[in-house]
């Protein structure tokens, strides 16, 4: 079993021919691989974000934090409450 010349000149050209075909196909495939990733990292980031803001979004519903804010940035008290004002 004797290769010839002409038998590797034209494995070898077609390796080439191939290569040209496929090797765009590959790197446009790794590029889309990359912005996948990158997607889905963005994807956790926000339903960790939302997440958060449920929370936050429950605490401003509770009647304790409605009282906290209507005390501190509102300056009101309770019907019958002094409030001091110390500077």
């Amino acid at each position: 079993m004797f290769i010839s010349k002409k038998t590797i000149i034209i494995g070898f050209a077609c390796f080439i021919i191939l290569s040209f075909i496929f090797a765009p196909g590959f790197s446009k495939l790794q590029q889309i691989r990359e912005q996948n990733r990158s997607v889905l990292q963005k994807i956790e980031k926000l339903k960790k974000e939302n997440e958060q803001l449920k929370r936050q979004e429950r605490e401003y519903r509770e009647d304790f934090y409605i009282e906290k804010l209507g005390r501190e940035i509102l300056k009101m008290g309770k019907q019958g409450e002094i409030i001091y004002k110390i500077k």
